[in-house]
């Protein structure tokens, strides 16, 4: 892109075009293997910079004969030239980003230790599936408009808009007085952590050039990892010795910290070197697009969420949201074709096997993951009568593992080339582990749910990366952002959907475990008590039918975490056998 901003109309229109071509050229060539430079850089889909419009111009000039369409023009406005930190800067910047997103990813796991406090307060066993899918549902479903307005405006300012709104989400579950308002507070911090989790790639990608980004997008994932294996110990130690409010309050000082760095920091933008109007700029965020996503996202999950519990499957409101549902997806996608290349989401890029496979794995692993990671603890407080603490202490095996594999998996993947294996056999773990554990009684040995955990956390370490590796490994340069941006979506939509699924099946299956184990206790009450105050309020003479009955409920959702394995092992199978050595091979070689 040329510096000049009077030739700024000129580079405009090369950029459209190769973007163009390039979505033409991929959905014909599907999940053949692409023989343009790729990267395995996993910046948000809002960083995109001279270097790689570059790219695309002069690619487009080979590929011209590719697509038969003509190339249409573009009023988008250039890019700002890059402008690379470098020392100290560098260090700051990239620090307080990665301090925000440790929050979030902390919040993702450190609440799971809580819910059974939580539920003790709030008399809300049955909105356990609540707590998890209301943050996840709002947070897949802004991905996308937040790395929008990533192009448009100065990412300083829209990243702390969205560091905001989390605090303020974070506040309110930290004030809540029931459980309604508890979940409203994670409904709005699921919608900051998209704009965070966004923004701190569109940081990576504006702060250091194409060769770099791949290192701090390592660390990034590193950070957010511990962030993941140190939330259960964290909250389980902070809900024992203080209240499981502090899960939330400790995320304003931190928070606020972040944006008093963010304020007196330089930092490089991701947005466009002139802003279109503020009408073109609405028209390209495509926001009734994102009206009618959202809102099929929304009453899929409220579907999920309901059926069996406060409705039955048949009811009027249940059918109606079902039906709402795939009509606004129907809608959605009618709009999206009608829109073309500035829909929401581009359509043309699931027409590519190995992406759209990738979403598939993602989903189910992501859906798993977060099923056992909830319903885990929960067991161990209520089954085995351990404090939060404790139960955090006994998720370690899992945690541990998975940082572990996760490691070693992608140091095999860089050393022999090929990820496939990983999925297979990953998936295999987590599928098997998770089938181990739905055998969990009152009396399991501590060996066996040791063992459970290693098995099913070695398996999530080698494959929950995959789906990335794949895409980055497999798209063309320019559909890198969008194809990992997607895959992100499918994960956090598979947290969202699974985890209702779960509460649904809990709730479904404690009355019949209830009526076979301990017939004269009432589910309907145990639904609307605590988790952890079962030994207060049924008798003696009955608990080890109650908690037999609370293993068996609990058991069932694991079910549904061991299908989600399985069905990620059958995704593998479209996931391309591509080799990230060749690939690498491949830039150093046009480099």
């Amino acid at each position: 892109m040329s510096r000049s901003l009077d030739n700024s109309s000129r580079h405009s229109i090369e950029l459209q075009s190769a973007s163009t071509a390039r979505l033409d050229s991929f959905s014909n060539k599907g999940s053949q293997p692409t023989q343009h430079l790729v990267s395995t850089d996993s910046t948000s889909p809002s960083t995109a910079h001279a270097e790689s419009a570059s790219n695309a111009t002069d690619t487009i000039k080979k590929e011209s004969s590719v697509s038969s369409q003509p190339l249409p023009e573009t009023t988008e406005a250039p890019r700002k030239p890059p402008e690379y930190l470098y020392g100290l800067r560098l260090v700051l910047v990239m620090g307080a980003a990665n301090i925000a997103i440790i929050l979030i990813t902390l919040n993702d796991s450190m609440i799971a230790t809580a819910i059974p406090r939580i539920t003790d307060e709030f008399n809300s066993v049955k909105d356990i599936g609540w707590y998890g899918s209301g943050y996840f549902i709002t947070n897949c479903v802004f991905l996308p408009l937040a790395s929008r307005l990533y192009t448009f405006y100065k990412t300083r300012y829209v990243f702390l808009s969205f560091l905001a709104v989390f605090e303020i989400g974070s506040l309110i579950c930290a004030t809540s007085q029931n459980s309604a308002m508890f979940i409203g507070g994670r409904v709005i911090a699921g919608v900051g952590a998209a704009g965070i989790f966004t923004g701190t790639y569109s940081i990576i990608g504006a702060s250091v050039s194409q060769q770099r980004r791949p290192l701090l997008g390592g660390i990034t994932m590193a950070l957010s990892s511990t962030g993941l294996v140190a939330g259960p110990l964290v909250g389980g130690a902070i809900t024992d010795r203080t209240t499981w409010r502090w899960c939330f309050y400790m995320n304003v000082p931190c928070g606020v910290a972040v944006m008093a760095l963010m304020l007196v920091l330089h930092m490089p933008n991701s947005a466009m070197a002139v802003r279109p109007p503020f009408k073109q700029v609405l028209i390209k965020l495509d926001l009734f697009g994102f009206l009618l996503f959202s809102g099929s996202c929304a009453m899929l999950l409220l579907a999920v969420q309901m059926a069996g519990t406060s409705y039955s499957w048949s009811s009027p409101t249940i059918v109606c949201l079902f039906w709402g549902s795939g009509g606004a997806a129907i809608a959605w996608l009618a709009w999206s074709h009608f829109r073309g290349k500035d829909t929401l989401i581009p359509l043309a890029v699931f027409k590519n096997r190995i992406l759209s496979f990738s979403c598939l794995a993602g989903f189910m692993q992501w859906g798993g993951l977060l099923l056992v990671s909830y319903w885990l603890p929960v067991w161990f407080q209520v089954v085995q009568g351990s404090s939060p603490l404790s139960s955090g202490l006994k998720t370690l095996p899992t945690a541990c593992t998975q940082a572990i594999s996760g490691l070693v998996g992608g140091w095999l993947v860089s050393k022999l080339g090929y990820y496939i294996p990983f999925v297979f056999f990953g998936s295999m773990c987590t599928a098997i582990g998770a089938g181990l554990m739905s055998t969990f009684s009152p009396n399991t040995p501590q060996g066996k749910w040791i063992g459970y955990q290693i098995l099913t956390g070695t398996g999530r370490g080698l494959v929950l990366q995959m789906p990335l590796t794949a895409v980055q490994t497999s798209l063309p340069l320019q559909l890198i952002p969008v194809g990992t941006g997607l895959v992100s979506f499918a994960q956090y939509f598979g947290a969202a959907l699974i985890v209702g699924l779960g509460e649904t099946v809990f709730s479904n299956i404690l009355p019949r475990a209830l009526a076979a184990k301990a017939p004269s206790v009432e589910a309907e009450g145990l639904l609307r008590g605590g988790a952890t105050n079962l030994r207060g309020v049924v008798p003696p003479n009955l608990l080890p039918g109650v908690l037999s009955a609370y293993s068996d409920a609990i058991d069932k959702v694991f079910y549904l975490a061991a299908g989600a394995g399985a069905a990620s092992f059958v995704a593998g199978w479209g996931m391309g056998f591509n080799s990230v050595k060749k690939v690498r091979q491949q830039r150093q070689q046009q480099e």
